[in-house]
């Protein structure tokens, strides 16, 4: 799941959606982290990342899975993917001119 696309990812902006179904922020990360920490929040809260009115918003339930309690707000960065080594057996002309070919039926 994708709390925001682009640029949003970097965003120190956070929105979140109160009792009466109003959006609220921008807010930094901080400050949510802090109302978090205070425990002002609970795991129903819907939140999101960033001003993109696109982007959905989760659970704080959802982003403290995503995330992990200590530190909901700050996005983990995953270590760069390996990449895998292919080894494709190259042929050399004179190679592919031995190859058998296939026999046509009669």
């Amino acid at each position: 799941m994708t709390i925001a696309p682009g640029a949003s990812e970097l965003s120190d902006e956070w929105y979140y959606i109160d009792p009466k179904n109003e959006i609220q922020g921008p807010f930094l990360t901080a400050h949510m982290e802090a109302w978090f920490n205070s425990g002002y929040f609970t795991r129903d809260l819907r939140v999101r990342r960033g001003a993109d009115p696109n982007t959905r918003f989760i659970t704080l339930g959802d982003l403290l899975r995503i995330n992990g309690s200590i530190s909901p707000f700050k996005r983990k960065i995953s270590p760069p993917a390996t990449a895998a080594v292919v080894h494709v057996p190259v042929q050399t002309p004179l190679q592919a001119q031995i190859q058998p070919q296939p026999q046509q039926l009669r």
